[in-house]
């Protein structure tokens, strides 16, 4: 369990990476029920139709900055089992981040769609809403092509199969 979380050496099948993302759900959501209260926060109000006060921006920071090791340590493993360059998850949490700024500054996304349906707002509007849904997309497409996508068959540049039978070589 602690090279699954925290080191950033190997490759990963996507069996182990679907449970490590489960598991990082569901601290997400612990550390999300444990924190709102000691922030003055109803763990409600994260599904309410209201907007998030900005001291909610602060817990997700935080739940973040927590989970980040843990969180990269498994994507990267992934990604390299499919051979690809970590570079590529750098949109993801960057955006992660500009999502959760956007968010905590009173932004709606859906809001600003509808603004500039209705003939409103102009370019103050349309960039923060295309970034904010580019990085959706792109996120939602990596997630995806991560969880979907076999690993290399082979010994890659980042390691051997993790499928291989032991002993065997990968060549």
């Amino acid at each position: 369990m602690k090279n699954l979380f925290f080191s950033f050496e190997g490759r990963l099948r996507r069996l182990p990476w679907w449970i490590a993302q489960i598991v990082l759900f569901v601290l997400y959501m612990l550390l999300l029920l444990a924190l709102s209260p000691l922030f003055g926060l109803s763990f409600d109000i994260w599904w309410n139709e209201e907007p998030l006060p900005p001291r909610s921006a602060l817990i997700d920071v935080i739940i973040f900055l927590l989970l980040l090791r843990p969180a990269l340590a498994v994507d990267i493993k992934r990604i390299h089992d499919i051979g690809r360059s970590a570079w590529l998850l750098f949109p993801v949490y960057l955006g992660s981040l500009a999502i959760t700024a956007m968010d905590s500054s009173g932004f709606d996304a859906l809001d600003g769609l509808s603004s500039l349906s209705a003939g409103k707002g102009g370019f103050s509007i349309l960039l923060p809403t295309s970034i904010y849904f580019l990085i959706v997309i792109y996120s939602v497409i990596l997630f995806l092509y991560l969880g979907l996508v076999r690993g290399t068959r082979s010994e890659n540049k980042y390691g051997p199969d993790p499928l291989a039978p032991p002993g065997e070589h990968n060549r």
